[in-house]
């Protein structure tokens, strides 16, 4: 076990933070896209309920005030991938002489380490940091509603939307983007691993 650890850990985790990257991008701008796009039924703005593990709903706002339409319905994917790296690396962890699974067996032990700290660390930025502050924002404004503007690779704006139209930057919060940042430390953690990996295979061939 500790073999297939030692062979398979890096690559394992270079995908799930990939895969993660992508889905979380892609999802920032679907956001994006959605809530300015919803001046084809009406006026602009949207409204976030979002369910960590499960499905979130973007919904336009309706004239009342309400939630009207769906505007657009994504599983939290990012999530999945995330709670997937942890539990790869929890179980790396707990195997028995890992680090002496040479020749990669002490770098995938740190690799292990560094990541399922920075995992954590994403998870609590991804749910707190991010999606729970864009549906808070848009859930709390009065009348609710706002336009997500996502600014990649740096930070996300969400503006409350009054009438149809993006209010002044004072009804807007603005902050820097925690979890992408995150992603690129794991995608480094990875990488460095993996790179280590080819250099001692290189040496001891």
């Amino acid at each position: 076990m500790r073999g297939w650890f030692a062979r398979n850990l890096a690559i394992i985790n270079l995908v799930l933070v990939i895969f993660s990257m992508l889905s979380y991008v892609a999802i920032m701008f679907s956001l994006r896209y959605w809530t300015y796009r919803g001046e084809v039924i009406g006026e602009i703005g949207g409204i976030l309920d979002y369910n960590w593990f499960g499905e979130s709903v973007l919904y336009h706002v309706a004239k009342d005030g309400y939630k009207g339409q769906r505007l657009y319905t994504f599983w939290d994917m990012p999530l999945y991938m995330i709670t997937a790296l942890l539990v790869i690396n929890f179980l790396a962890l707990n195997v028995p002489g890992l680090n002496e699974a040479e020749p990669k067996g002490l770098s995938v032990l740190w690799l292990a380490i560094r990541n399922l700290l920075l995992g954590l660390m994403c998870m609590a930025g991804y749910i707190w940091w991010t999606m729970r502050f864009i549906s808070d924002k848009t859930n709390t404004w009065t009348p609710p509603g706002g336009v997500i503007d996502y600014f990649f690779p740096f930070d996300i704006a969400v503006t409350h939307v009054f009438q149809g139209y993006p209010e002044s930057s004072i009804n807007t919060g603005a902050f820097i983007d925690l979890t992408l940042w995150l992603f690129f430390a794991l995608l480094i953690s990875t990488i460095y691993t993996i790179r280590r990996q080819l250099e001692t295979i290189a040496k001891t061939s």
